[in-house]
């Protein structure tokens, strides 16, 4: 099988392009080298253990590879699927950096919205050449003509597949995307990537094909690939003495829906470079995944300011604060939308409160986490603060423990 309707690629004619294969030999997707460091593909195709999956660069063949590398990092977009067919992309790490040569190049990346209605856009890949089929080993590229989205809302079988992440082609019957393709890449006339091989009825059928826009998922593809710097320390409650460790972080993964001016999805993972060391002062903490209800208090625990402009404290502060239901604690807020249903609420007294510092840190019942600090009115001014809830976001951490 291969690119429905396709041809064979001329040696060396598609450089970005790889094959994802699993560790028995199969190839399982396409996708695109961006840097020397990352492959961007689909999320879907990402279901194999990274431990089982390699990269072939170079070559047409990709029984014949240039060269492979092993995946160290997966990064799936934390709303694959939600709803459905939405969100179809994800990024691959390599373990080893990508050693570029005339067969092996990276491709620039649309940044902006320019295609219009009829123009050529250019398919390659190693998929089938009808539904279920097997795939060919020489890579086939076919053009396609780019679709604009509301005729294409208006062809495809299921319109709610259809998303502002999605761009879609048509040319005609017999000429398409089909299974092994995915993942792949769809490249303009300028040898730009727009598109990554969503999906479409298979294959070739007289439908359009989706694929994820480069260009719309552009500020989630480099939030994902830049995030190092930062410290982590553990060990100890006085940040004057008795350190015990530092870590550093090595990556940073961002919830993908993350709005700093509304407050929502305010929950972020730090990978560390390498792993902590218990002991009696450092420890994992279990999340609770019980309701939470009115009159249950939590501890919360943080360095931040002790007023608002105020010092920090060298010393670990606590404080036991009360559980507020979420419509009381909206109605306290004057029935803002920036408290939603993600959130935890929480409230002491006016004076005794969360602060500048605290942001992050943990909130706990009966010795388990169920919250994040988020936001407050700065500084504990009467008014219930808010933190991310770590039963709602159960999926996103679970997700992304793996990178």
């Amino acid at each position: 099988g291969r690119v429905v309707g396709g041809s064979d690629a001329p040696q060396g004619y598609a450089p970005y392009q790889v094959s994802i294969m699993n560790t028995f030999g199969e190839h399982v997707c396409g996708g695109s080298i961006i840097s020397e460091n990352w492959i961007l593909t689909a999320a879907h195709c990402t279901e194999w253990p990274k431990q089982y999956l390699k990269i072939v660069t170079g070559s047409n063949d990709y029984t014949k590879p240039g060269a492979e590398y092993s995946v160290d990092v997966v990064k799936k977009h934390c709303e694959h699927d939600k709803p459905a067919y939405h969100n179809d992309i994800a990024l691959l790490h390599v373990a080893t950096p990508i050693v570029f040569n005339e067969r092996t190049q990276p491709i620039k990346m649309a940044t902006k919205d320019y295609l219009k209605p009829g123009d050529k856009v250019t398919l390659t890949g190693w998929g089938s050449i009808k539904a279920w089929g097997r795939y060919v080993t020489q890579l086939q590229k076919v053009d396609l003509a780019y679709l604009d989205h509301a005729t294409c809302e208006s062809k495809v079988k299921n319109a709610t597949w259809l998303g502002a992440g999605h761009i879609c082609t048509l040319t005609k019957q017999g000429e398409g995307s089909c299974h092994g393709d995915s993942g792949g890449p769809l490249v303009d006339e300028n040898q730009t990537l727009v598109g990554i091989v969503n999906w479409g009825e298979p294959c070739a059928v007289g439908y359009p094909d989706v694929f994820a826009s480069v260009q719309y998922y552009q500020p989630w593809i480099t939030e994902m690939m830049t995030a190092k710097g930062t410290a982590l320390l553990t060990g100890t409650q006085d940040l004057q003495q008795n350190v015990t460790k530092y870590y550093y972080v090595d990556k940073i993964v961002e919830h993908c829906n993350y709005e700093p001016r509304k407050y929502r999805n305010d929950i972020a993972l730090l990978h560390l470079n390498e792993s902590i060391v218990f002991d009696n002062a450092t420890q994992l903490v279990e999340f609770d995944h019980e309701p939470l209800v009115a009159g249950d208090w939590l501890l919360l625990t943080g360095w931040g300011t002790l007023s608002l402009g105020g010092e920090v404290p060298a010393k670990l502060q606590r404080l036991e604060v009360e559980y507020v239901p979420f419509e009381q604690c909206r109605e306290a807020h004057g029935n803002s939308t920036n408290v939603d249903i993600g959130h935890v609420c929480t409230y002491n007294d006016k004076g005794r409160g969360a602060c500048h510092g605290d942001s992050g840190g943990p909130l706990v019942h009966n010795g388990k986490l169920v919250a994040l600090v988020n936001w407050g009115m700065p500084c504990a001014r009467g008014k219930p603060d808010a933190s991310a809830s770590i039963a709602y976001y159960h999926d996103f951490i679970r997700t992304h423990l793996s990178l």
